[in-house]
């Protein structure tokens, strides 16, 4: 019984000093939040499958943060927040609107990535949605390239355009600076971690892509959401012991 008991202990402790040791604040990502998504681009989440979402990580005890927050985290990795999480979403779908209602209620920040040559299309947000979603201090929104390419495949003159002037349209647009990038579909090379650093990001996102299992400031992972996650799988997700699981596919 003793035997046991040390091993079981013995077990935990190592866990737990794994977990430490590759502990990310976990990012949450969406895209679509309706019935379909823009030319099937995306898997959508329901706005009932999202208010549900929204309200069990509440219930669960999370706490979103802000992008400033984030931006504080990765400057001091040994800043205390208690059970934080980050909510973003890409592309700048229209139906994104709906959600930001849900998340005021609730008082969670959340970081919306947005291409800047989609503003205005079909199914996308226009320029005054994105300035009237922004004017709060809870909707950061940020880069997602200029017309989503896939920086990992494109020459680096053009990757350096998409990092460069997506960020200069969208001060322009907004008149406050953008902090973020998230590379299309999670694709880079080390040049472009490195074009983003330059280009004056404070930070970079990718999916579940990454050179290694290390954490990079300017190719941060994140966590896909699905219409099935409910309380269970979300409370797994962002409890940490989901990066064990976690294997990065190739960025290129």
């Amino acid at each position: 019984m003793i035997v046991v008991f040390f091993i079981i202990f013995s077990v935990v402790i190592a866990l737990s000093l794994y977990l430490n040791r590759y502990y990310e604040i976990p990012v949450m990502t969406y895209h679509a939040i309706g019935s379909s998504s823009v030319n099937g681009s995306a898997e959508a989440v329901t706005l009932e499958a999202f208010r549900k979402q929204m309200a069990a990580i509440k219930k669960l005890g999370f706490r979103p943060i802000s992008l400033y927050e984030y931006c504080l985290w990765l400057d001091n990795r040994h800043l205390s927040l208690h059970k934080p999480v980050l909510v973003t979403f890409d592309d700048g779908y229209k139906d994104n609107l709906a959600a930001v209602p849900i998340l005021r209620a609730l008082g969670f920040p959340a970081v919306m990535f947005v291409v800047p040559g989609w503003l205005g299309r079909e199914g996308y947000m226009s320029a005054e949605d994105i300035k009237r979603i922004s004017a709060g201090d809870r909707i950061d929104v940020n880069s997602h390239t200029l017309n989503h390419c896939n920086l990992g495949l494109v020459h680096r003159d053009q990757a350096a355009g998409e990092i460069q002037e997506s960020r200069r349209i969208l001060e322009d647009t907004l008149n406050q600076s953008v902090r973020a990038i998230a590379y299309p579909v999670g694709g880079f090379t080390r040049e472009v971690l490195v074009m983003a650093k330059a280009a004056g990001y404070d930070c970079a996102f990718t999916t579940n892509r990454g050179l290694d299992r290390k954490f990079q400031r300017y190719a941060i992972r994140r966590i896909k959401i699905t219409p099935r996650d409910n309380a269970f799988t979300l409370f797994f997700k962002l409890s940490g012991a989901y990066n064990l699981f976690r294997h990065p596919r190739k960025p290129f």
